[in-house]
């Protein structure tokens, strides 16, 4: 099977990860992979590349004239992918998620191939988002954003949580999950290089060790759940120590402020670590904290990545979905709701069982819709 992956950019990001360690997982089932890049910021005109071995096509960010569009149809006629598999993400396509001008000629570009589409992130003015900023530009995102979606009528249509899927559906669209993987494999543990990286001379049982990893927003971690935290630990003869690795913007300020409300409570910033550093962070980690909503853990590729590892995962608020799973069910149990108590959620956890990357079963998945997407499209 040939598969060309389009997104905004494949240069960084989530998106970009998510969409090479797939591309890469099934390149070595020997499958043919090539990459679009549909709205590369900086790029002043299409250039052609590579990433590895794949054939890569580079397009400016904004409208695509009509030269553009003509050249770029060329060449993924030259690719013939057996599937486009768009990566959606409006944000990546313009910095607002306003799709209004470049909506014409995605069109044209893309309209009439067999698509398959990945919706990572949808329009503003959803869920808890209840400001008028965020309404109002929902409201002049979504017409743009589904009126694409039906532009390019994708024979498969995928998403990574029920909450999009719920929002999908009342559109008019047919959507099936598919499960996020993290982008951290993970490493043999080693209690030595865990110490070394926390700054420990030795992982002392002294400790309740909360993680954080990537960008977080302090505004979504309320005081009281680091206060819950602490008295857990001091329940049990151990100290609160809250760790963050990766970058994360603002994260001086957010520990300083927590240093001055729990001062019985360590705050440690390790800053940028290697994919095989933050294995051994997030193995030493009793638990860890994220600022996604309970109802949107599904979308999280860092949050993936901590259940994964088998890290029990702390979420604060975000119940909108009530009934519905935001998670795959054989991880779902390390997943905090919001309205249980951060003790009770931690002792009730049993021992560590990492359930490893998700990845391969991810790639059988895509692969097992994408044929039945073909079959149907015969019938």
């Amino acid at each position: 099977m040939r598969l060309l992956f389009a997104a905004g950019a494949f240069s960084s990001g989530g998106i970009a990860d998510y969409s090479l360690l797939l591309a890469k997982t099934l390149a070595a089932r020997g499958h043919d992979v090539a990459f679009l890049a549909l709205a590369e910021r900086g790029l002043a005109a299409m250039e052609e590349a590579r990433i590895g071995d794949a054939p890569f096509l580079r397009l400016p960010a904004g409208p695509l004239d009509s030269a553009t569009i003509d050249s770029a149809k060329r060449w993924i006629v030259e690719a013939a992918p057996d599937w486009v598999s768009l990566q959606f993400n409006p944000f990546a396509l313009n910095p607002r998620g306003l799709l209004w001008t470049e909506r014409p000629g995605l069109r044209r570009l893309l309209r009439g191939l067999p698509v398959q589409v990945m919706v990572h992130e949808i329009w503003l003015g959803i869920a808890d988002q209840t400001g008028m900023k965020p309404r109002l530009l929902g409201l002049l995102q979504k017409p743009a954003a589904v009126g694409l979606l039906r532009d390019l009528a994708p024979r498969a249509l995928h998403t990574s949580n029920p909450y999009y899927q719920d929002l999908l559906d009342a559109a008019g669209f047919q959507t099936r999950l598919l499960p996020l993987f993290g982008n951290i494999p993970l490493a043999e543990p080693s209690p030595s290089r865990q110490a070394e990286i926390l700054g420990e001379t030795r992982l002392s049982g002294d400790r309740l060790r909360i993680g954080l990893f990537s960008g977080q927003q302090g505004e979504r971690f309320p005081d009281s759940l680091i206060e819950e935290l602490r008295q857990h630990g001091a329940a049990r003869g151990k100290r609160l120590t809250v760790y963050s690795a990766g970058r994360a913007p603002g994260i001086e300020s957010l520990f300083e402020a927590w240093r001055s409300n729990h001062p019985e409570v360590e705050f440690r910033v390790l800053g940028e670590l290697s994919k095989a550093e933050v294995s051994q962070f997030m193995q030493a980690m009793d638990a860890a904290l994220t600022h996604y909503p309970y109802y949107l853990c599904g979308k999280s590729g860092v949050a993936a990545a901590w259940l994964e590892h088998g890290v029990p995962l702390l979420t604060a608020w975000g119940d909108y979905t009530p009934g519905e799973a935001p998670l795959p069910h054989d991880v779902l149990g390390l997943l905090r709701h919001p309205d249980e108590p951060a003790a009770v959620f931690l002792a009730r956890q049993g021992p560590r069982r990492p359930r490893g990357h998700r990845l391969p079963e991810v790639a059988d998945q895509l692969l097992e819709d994408l044929e039945e997407a073909r079959q149907a499209s015969k019938s």
